[in-house]
């Protein structure tokens, strides 16, 4: 599975680092295990290193969806997702638009920049890139 999950309860986060080319059912199934084992209040989704050409919109839209109603369990949380293409980033982007129509419980921001992401996530800062 390209990708790799690893929790760091101390700094209450949980990162997935996405390598190789990434379908829908391979992003469930982090989801669901990510839930599954009592989520931490923040998630980052390190993406830049992977293929999102297997990633649907359809696929998406359902993630986002499941994310809505799992992550009661996060509310006030943040996810950040971190990507290096224009294609990438416009998948981010359809997602955070699709969380906003989904009334997501968490805040979500895609970044160009691994730096700027984790500084969102703790706080520094507002927004994304």
């Amino acid at each position: 599975m390209p990708v790799r999950t690893v929790i760091d309860q101390e700094r209450d986060i949980t990162v997935h680092t996405a390598t190789g080319e990434v379908v829908d059912e391979e992003m469930f199934a982090a989801q669901s295990e990510f839930y599954e084992n009592g989520p931490t209040t923040l998630q980052l989704w390190e993406m830049s290193e992977c293929s999102v050409k297997g990633v649907t919109i359809g696929g998406m839209r359902t993630f986002i969806e499941r994310a809505a109603q799992l992550g009661k369990a996060r509310e006030n949380g943040r996810t950040a997702v971190i990507v290096s293409s224009q294609l990438q980033y416009g998948l981010a982007r359809m997602a955070e638009a699709f969380g906003e129509f989904a009334s997501l419980p968490f805040e979500f921001h895609a970044f160009k920049d691994r730096d700027e992401a984790n500084a969102w996530l703790n706080g520094e800062t507002e927004g994304g890139t």
